[in-house]
C-alpha cells in the first residue's frame, strides 16, 4: 500500500521529494521500491475516481493549521 501511495505522489510534477514516514527499518526498502513502480494513467484514474478532493488552495489552509499545531506542541510559549 505504501508503495502505491508513494508512486502516486511521485507522479505529481509539483512534488520534488515525497516525505516518507518510516517508523521501522523494514519500512525503508518498501518505500524505496516505489521508485520502481510506475503507475499507468488507467491505474491513476482508478485510484483517483472516488477522491472528491479539496477546493483549489484549501490544502494550504490545512497545512498551515497543522504547522501551527506542530509549532505549539513542539515549542510551547514560555509564560512569565
Amino acid at each position: 500500500m505504501a508503495q502505491i501511495a508513494l508512486a502516486w505522489v511521485l507522479r505529481n510534477p509539483n512534488v520534488s521529494a515525497p516525505i516518507v514516514g518510516a517508523t521501522k527499518p523494514h519500512h525503508l526498502p518498501e518505500a524505496a521500491a516505489a521508485l520502481e513502480l510506475h503507475l499507468t494513467d488507467e491505474e491513476v484514474e482508478a485510484l483517483e475516481r472516488h477522491y472528491t478532493g479539496w477546493e483549489q488552495g484549501s490544502h494550504r489552509v490545512i497545512l498551515s493549521l497543522l504547522w501551527t499545531k506542530l509549532q505549539i506542541l513542539r515549542w510551547p510559549q514560555v509564560t512569565a
